[in-house]
């Protein structure tokens, strides 16, 4: 867990939840029941702000003026044009390049795509935006014979 001011708080009560079940649920139904994403905010009982973090963690994100990405953009021009960052045990962040990224399934399409980031087991999503493919113009050279 990190503390808004950045210190990482490495043991504690995380919280309480008590609730009754209104049907009967699998042991597979309950772990979807409480989600916690990388965008949560919470508060301690002193309204100190903290975000949930995991440690050891990779994160990934496009670099600062990346080249655009079209829908023939290859996975590994993509991630070339990101930034990403191992966090170990201790909550160090370390700048890594050696990271592979891997495309939807179904492609790039124009618009947001997520594709998922890996380094060293660890993965992230990372959402990119798509412009379309855009024909500048056509050119016929023909040479006659002699």
């Amino acid at each position: 867990m990190a503390w808004d001011d950045g210190d990482i708080v490495t043991d504690g009560y995380f919280f309480e939840a008590r609730f009754t079940a209104k049907k009967a649920a699998t042991s597979e139904e309950l772990k979807t029941l409480f989600k916690v994403s990388n965008e949560s905010r919470m508060f301690d009982v002193n309204k100190r702000s903290f975000t949930i973090v995991e440690c050891p963690a990779f994160v990934a994100r496009v670099k600062d003026g990346a080249a655009d990405f079209f829908p023939t953009t290859t996975a590994a021009k993509i991630a070339e044009n990101f930034v990403g960052e191992y966090i170990d045990e201790n909550g160090n962040a370390t700048a890594v390049s050696d990271f592979t990224v891997m495309l939807p399934a179904t492609g790039l399409v124009k618009g947001e795509n997520v594709v998922t980031a890996s380094y060293n087991g660890y993965t992230c999503d990372v959402t990119i935006t798509v412009k379309p493919d855009t024909m500048t113009g056509i050119s016929i050279t023909h040479t006659n014979p002699t």
